[in-house]
């Protein structure tokens, strides 16, 4: 694919939040009766967990109009399972397929392969489960049934499994705790705690780094997932460095952690106005700023384009936890920054950017869905064109990225 410099104006329509999708499927084969979801997820991952809960018995319904059935089944056998690329996926599914006793083999592909799973093999062997791994990579070899239990993390780089075990935790039949030093992507495990009520999971959670699970009964019931603020967030900057963009459907009341994006733009100078479910970025003269990225990883890519379009030197903090993402994110973005003229300084896990002008011919995306969208944000100011290598990466979690990214641009 071929990107030009551009300027973006227009209005698109917010797309539905993987996230949210994939932890709804997630409650809803653990609960009692059906559950209906509405404005449902087609992108890679999400299918990768609808075909997961398909493939250990659950009843998938279609009911049109974009909205699907659940009708829960235990599983009954053993069974080899595939992730896909989806790290949540893997990670949640994890805790709550050891919650059976049966065998089940959860493959990856592509970059999953390559993506360490920590804690999974301990944790659950440490529950009463028999798993294998290798070397925490996939695949991942689990036999069930686990117990409840009390679980302490002194280190834990992901809120990927944590959400898994605050959602298979309470179907057991007494209370177990975990107790992490580290809370990481706060928001999503805000997400996860909010569901897990709404489906009738009774946790506790001290706000700090301890969580108690009681025995719960989880109900289905009629949701609509969200749309998603991480890929709105993209657009956002695309309006804010290159023009004016208007997202629809998208609500700043959000539990999304990610939404956190309007308070940055506002911050550094561009025209930001909420009206309704309608969120408006308009260009501007941009400050540099600096952002602790703790709980916002997926932020990261778009947030360094926006650095280089930002006057002086900004400063993204705490993002060595993107090393574990389908690629070396931290790697992949100083070397993209750097062959595009930025001068970029990264340690003690911050990068340092210093905006200027972006001059860059060839990006190779290594199938990382985040970086083909930093490649589309850099090409708005970018000199040249940019021939770019893995554009169809984005199908991981914003299949029709390319389309509203074309009709945005003049």
């Amino acid at each position: 694919m071929i990107l030009q410099n551009c300027k973006i104006f227009g209005k698109i329509d917010a797309k539905p939040s993987k996230s949210i999708f994939q932890r709804l499927l997630a409650f809803a084969i653990l609960s009692k009766n059906p559950t209906t979801i509405h404005n449902v997820c087609i992108s890679e991952d999400a299918y990768a967990s609808l075909k997961l809960i398909e493939d250990i018995g659950n009843e998938i319904i279609e009911l049109g109009n974009n909205s699907i059935q659940i009708i829960p089944h235990s599983p009954k056998r053993d069974t080899v399972l595939n992730c896909g690329e989806s790290g949540l996926c893997i990670r949640m599914f994890s805790p709550i397929l050891a919650l059976f006793p049966y065998n089940f083999t959860i493959n990856a592909k592509n970059t999953l392969l390559k993506r360490k799973n920590d804690g999974i093999q301990e944790t659950l062997t440490s529950l009463g489960a028999s798993v294998e791994t290798n070397n925490n990579y996939p695949p991942i070899n689990i036999t069930g049934s686990i117990k409840p239990g009390n679980i302490k993390f002194s280190n834990l780089d992901s809120s990927q499994f944590l959400s898994g075990l605050l959602i298979a935790l309470p179907y057991l039949n007494s209370a177990s705790s975990i107790t992490i030093s580290n809370i990481v992507s706060k928001p999503f495990l805000d997400i996860t705690l909010h569901y897990s009520k709404l489906f009738g999971g009774k946790v506790e959670f001290d706000g700090e780094n301890h969580f108690t699970c009681y025995p719960s009964a989880y109900f289905g019931g009629e949701f609509y997932v969200e749309n998603d603020w991480t890929n709105a967030a993209t657009m956002l900057i695309a309006g804010a460095i290159g023009g004016q963009v208007q997202i629809n459907n998208i609500s700043s009341n959000s539990p999304q952690g990610d939404k956190v994006i309007l308070d940055l733009l506002t911050e550094i100078g561009a025209k930001v106005i909420e009206q309704g479910n309608s969120i408006l970025v308009e260009q501007n003269e941009l400050k540099n700023f600096e952002f602790d990225a703790t709980d916002y990883p997926d932020l990261v890519p778009g947030l360094s384009v926006l650095a280089a379009n930002c006057k002086g030197l900004s400063r993204i903090n705490n993002i060595d936890r993107l090393k574990n993402k389908e690629t070396n994110r931290v790697e992949t973005i100083i070397n993209i920054l750097q062959n595009s003229g930025i001068k970029v300084e990264y340690y003690d896990s911050a990068l340092k950017i210093y905006g200027g002008e972006t001059n860059i011919d060839l990006i190779n995306a290594q199938n990382d869905h985040r970086i083909a969208m930093m490649a589309a944000l850099l090409s708005i100011n970018n000199k040249n064109d940019i021939q770019l290598i893995g554009f169809d990466s984005v199908a991981k979690s914003y299949p029709t990225f390319w389309h509203d990214f074309n009709f945005l641009k003049r």
